[in-house]
């Protein structure tokens, strides 16, 4: 049984200080505690420096950063994604980061356990999805707090090192990855 876990990395704003992308990613595994391992095996290295009992690659220093993800690479992890270009989106872009995230998770529909890390209450994520007509796309997709999934943690960390090559051109993070990237082609 593969499982995916997917989280976004950027912001929804449109503020001159917002960014101008936003990446959701996917981490695909058959082996999701293989991924919590890992992330246990780096926080009890660097929990000092972490907030909640929780990784985010926003708050990691770059040696926590090049650890996950070098660990990482040497799983059999795949990873995909897609860029949201929030220039080429002119109306609400809280929809169409979820149109989006809808054509991810229909990407990995099939045998598959999708969690998504929860940005929204329960309630607005619904509302959101029923007047998307996107309800049965979504059907039986998890949707977790990443303090209690590791995995999402690590999809965190994939989500930021893409965000940081598309919106500021570092490869470094990226780098680590290694070639079980590929981008989702949506509409």
């Amino acid at each position: 049984m593969r499982y995916v876990y997917i989280d976004e990395s950027g912001d929804l704003g449109r503020s001159e200080s917002s960014s101008r992308f936003v990446v959701i990613a996917a981490v695909v595994t058959e082996e999701p505690r293989r991924l919590e391992k890992l992330v246990r095996k780096v926080w009890r290295t660097k929990q000092h420096t972490q907030k909640h009992g929780e990784l985010h690659a926003i708050h990691a220093t770059r040696s926590t950063k090049r650890k996950l993800l070098s660990l990482l690479s040497a799983t059999t992890t795949e990873y995909a994604y897609v860029v949201i270009d929030k220039v080429r989106i002119p109306d609400n872009l809280h929809e169409a980061y979820y149109k989006y995230l809808g054509q991810v998770v229909d990407h990995f529909l099939g045998e598959r356990i999708i969690v998504v890390d929860a940005r929204d209450t329960v309630r607005k994520r619904i509302k959101t999805l029923q007047s998307l007509r996107l309800e049965e796309c979504f059907r039986g997709v998890e949707f977790e707090d990443s303090r209690f999934v590791r995995p999402l943690q690590v999809a965190d960390f994939v989500a930021w090192s893409i965000f940081q090559s598309v919106e500021y051109g570092r490869t470094e993070f990226i780098d680590l990855l290694g070639n079980s990237l590929s981008k989702v082609h949506c509409d």
